[in-house]
């Protein structure tokens, strides 16, 4: 008890204000001279900081009236308010002027009830979304079930989606709340009457999951898509897909007020941000514990004499192999150690570049100075193969030290065996004197007198 109460958990927060963007290495350390265990009382982290994301919604309507534009509600919400820092960075652009280099350079498009894509588009979107980007699809009006096929089911992005017809509302249809199960969705979930769940939904379009229609066009297995919220009457609302690096989000309604009221409520803006939030890119996990292997990902594959710097400073050579790209006829260079033993930061070092490519935080695994009691499961899962033994009391750590220990002493055979030596060699000396004294006794004596 008294080695617990020394044992005190204090929490503290702060706020650091980086500057610039790309990967930046974080420590924090308390200062406590006399604690004897001073690792502990350090920590590391890594993280990668970008600019706001980047959003391009695609105008297809072509109505001169901004406000009767598919897109005016969702730009509306990422359009911060004057003098205040953006939290996304959007771009409008035309659905007849949409260029390969929009949606190369967006990090999330947002295509509101944009019906068919032409030319190469969906090629275009296929190649993005593979390489990171997010995309969000909403459905409406100007949508039908052969364009829908044509621009996203063919392509590969919605491989298993099958729109059937869209549904009218005989009754005021809203959001389910228990359906909202994702992280990005669950706050409003945990708010029940927020304006998200009392949104009313007129019309939605009616969809089927089934397998990909075409898998002679896609060289690849396709991913599927599953319901990440459902309407009042189970009618899936949002469906998600895992294609590459990239998510893709199909909305069953569209982004305007013609289906329903959802773009007038104020959760509107937070939906749109969270939506936008949860596509963007996001960067690897480089917060690791000790003993995990660290795996590092260079778009760049020229780079050679790859080393990694551990919290020692010796320089430690690593090899790396290539991989396949995402995008077609690429190749990426990957990097992996596993001697992380000692926490503190590993970078990743080119001595053909001269500075640092990647870094790394491992830190201190602070469930091993626990001081909580071990629940029966952590007991039972010790105990196994017999690898420790639990006792409740000094009397039973004795027993269970000694019980396998032998009682029986040995030094009265080690005095009995030196007699025995000592005992033969008295034996053997006295033979061999007694032998050498009778054969000089034996020998013949000379009966001839000397000669003068």
């Amino acid at each position: 008890d008294v080695y617990k109460r020394q044992l005190q958990e204090a929490g503290t927060e702060f706020v650091h204000r980086v500057s610039g963007t790309g990967v930046q290495e974080l420590r924090i350390e308390a200062e406590l001279p006399d604690d004897v265990l001073q690792v502990d009382n350090r920590s590391s982290a890594v993280a990668v900081t970008r600019d706001a994301p980047r959003v391009l919604l695609v105008e297809s309507s072509g109505d001169s009236d901004i406000t009767r534009q598919r897109s005016w509600f969702a730009a509306a919400a990422l359009t911060p308010p004057a003098d205040t820092p953006p939290w996304v960075l959007p771009q409008t652009v035309p659905l007849d002027q949409l260029s390969e280099d929009d949606i190369r350079s967006a990090d999330v498009i947002i295509l509101p009830d944009v019906g068919e894509l032409p030319g190469n588009s969906t090629e275009w979107l296929r190649t993005a979304v593979d390489s990171g980007t997010g995309l969000l699809v909403a459905v409406g009006s100007h949508t039908s079930a052969g364009s829908f096929h044509r621009s996203f089911v063919r392509s590969g992005l919605l491989p298993n989606v099958q729109l059937t017809e869209p549904a009218v509302a005989d009754e005021p249809i809203r959001v389910l709340p228990s359906s909202l199960l994702t992280d990005w969705l669950e706050p409003f979930r945990n708010r029940p009457n927020s304006s998200f769940l009392n949104a009313v939904f007129s019309s939605w379009w009616t969809i089927d999951l089934v397998g990909p229609n075409d898998p002679q066009d896609r060289d690849e297995p396709a991913a599927s898509a599953h319901t990440v919220a459902r309407l009042s009457n189970q009618a899936p609302l949002l469906l998600e897909c895992r294609q590459g690096r990239g998510r893709v989000i199909l909305l069953t309604t569209p982004l305007d007020t013609t289906w329903s009221n959802l773009p007038g409520r104020p959760d509107f803006v937070a939906f749109l941000y969270e939506a936008v939030f949860h596509l963007a890119p996001a960067p690897e996990s480089r917060n690791q514990l000790p003993g995990q292997q660290l795996v590092a990902t260079l778009d760049d594959s020229s780079h050679t004499n790859l080393s990694i710097e551990p919290p020692s400073g010796t320089r430690v050579p690593v090899q790396s192999s290539l991989v396949s790209g995402v995008a077609k006829n690429s190749a990426e260079l990957r990097v992996r150690y596993d001697r992380t033993f000692v926490p503190g930061i590993y970078r990743l070092l080119s001595s053909d570049s001269g500075g640092r490519l990647d870094a790394f935080a491992v830190d201190y695994h602070r469930d091993e100075d626990s001081t909580d009691d071990l629940s029966e499961d952590d007991r039972r899962l010790l105990s196994e193969s017999e690898r420790m033994v639990f006792t409740d009391s000094v009397t039973g750590l004795q027993q269970t030290m000694y019980d396998q220990e032998s009682v029986t002493e040995l030094w009265w055979l080690l005095v009995l065996v030196c007699l025995l030596l000592l005992v033969l060699e008295s034996w053997s000396t006295r033979r061999l004197v007694i032998q050498r004294y009778g054969a000089q006794n034996d020998a013949p004596e000379d009966t001839d007198p000397p000669q003068p």
